[in-house]
């Protein structure tokens, strides 16, 4: 598919206003370094126990270390031995979704700080965990495995004492926002950075630096 033929496909679904300002904020990323994200937060006691996916036989649990290298083997998946070993070390925790002995999907979450993408990293702080990085391998998309793993993933980490759940997205990536909401997650503030060359200007709401969610310069990045 074309970008032009994927600006018609955003159009069709999303209408002109958003489409014109997911165009703006393309234009503001790209060329003046700008990004800017909402914080969603949601309280893990309200999270259902029922399982939102539409995949029959599947299940979920905590991923072990074998499990995600054997998965990552696959050209297909979105991960390396050097990311997960690295996940692994600070501490960070992955669900994954199985079935048949076979892992389909998997979702990461933190409870101190993880990479959001080459310019920034996030810090959370208790009792809220960070929920990032899910992936669906392409024949099994479409079927909510990853809505269902955020809620199993969020019945363990209340489990553990993180009892609020923490995520970023962009302003402008409305599927989510929508999936987001669907979810029950409640938007409580922006954060966002500017980037001039090699530096990094963050920035975020009251609210948000209230529970101790903050953007990070990424290893090797400046800040001011």
């Amino acid at each position: 598919m074309s970008k032009l033929d994927r600006l018609k496909a955003h159009f069709w679904r999303w209408g002109w206003w958003r489409t014109l300002y997911f165009i703006v904020m393309r234009v503001a990323a790209r060329y003046l370094g700008i990004e800017v994200f909402v914080v969603r937060v949601r309280a893990t006691a309200e999270t259902s126990s029922e399982n939102p996916c539409t995949l029959p036989g599947v299940t979920f649990r905590e991923a072990t270390i074998d499990e995600l290298l054997d998965f990552v083997a696959s050209p297909e998946v979105l991960l390396d031995h050097k990311f997960v070993n690295d996940a692994i070390g600070r501490g960070d925790l992955a669900f994954g979704a199985v079935r048949d002995g076979s892992m389909l999907a998997y979702l990461w979450r933190s409870t101190s700080t993880a990479p959001h993408n080459r310019d920034c990293w996030i810090k959370v702080t208790p009792p809220y965990s960070y929920s990032y990085n899910s992936f669906t391998t392409p024949e099994f998309r479409g079927q909510r495995i990853v809505p269902g793993l955020l809620l199993f993933s969020d019945n363990e980490m209340m489990k553990k004492g993180y009892t609020h759940r923490a995520g970023i997205v962009a302003t402008s990536n409305f599927a989510s926002l929508a999936m987001g909401k669907h979810l029950g997650s409640k938007i409580i503030g922006r954060v966002g950075y500017i980037k001039w060359f090699n530096r990094i200007r963050f920035f975020r709401s009251r609210s948000v630096a209230e529970v101790g969610f903050k953007l990070l310069p990424s290893p090797g990045k400046r800040d001011r």
